[in-house]
């Protein structure tokens, strides 16, 4: 649960940011993730949630360019394996 809250904390701060400077803004990498996978969930939802204002998410446009620089692949990372295993033996 205490990872949970820095990112709620950061979310927050970075919305502020949004909402006070529309022009050349910058977004935090785990907000731009955040989007990502919210997008890729539910792209109606998402569009939802950028149509009410109650949030201010990246433009369809921003998150394409921002997918094209991601490498993906499938499969997992090893990293990923090692955490689940330590995670699993406590």
């Amino acid at each position: 649960m205490g990872r949970k809250w820095p990112f709620c904390q950061l979310f927050w701060q970075e919305q502020a940011k949004i909402n006070k400077s529309k022009q050349g803004r910058r977004v935090h990498p785990d907000l731009i993730r955040f989007c990502l996978i919210l997008a890729t969930k539910s792209s109606i939802a998402y569009e939802q949630l950028r149509n009410t204002g109650l949030l201010e998410l990246l433009g369809w446009r921003t998150l394409f360019n921002q997918r094209s620089v991601i490498r993906s692949s499938p499969g997992f990372l090893d990293s990923t394996i090692q955490e689940l295993k330590e995670k699993s033996r406590s």
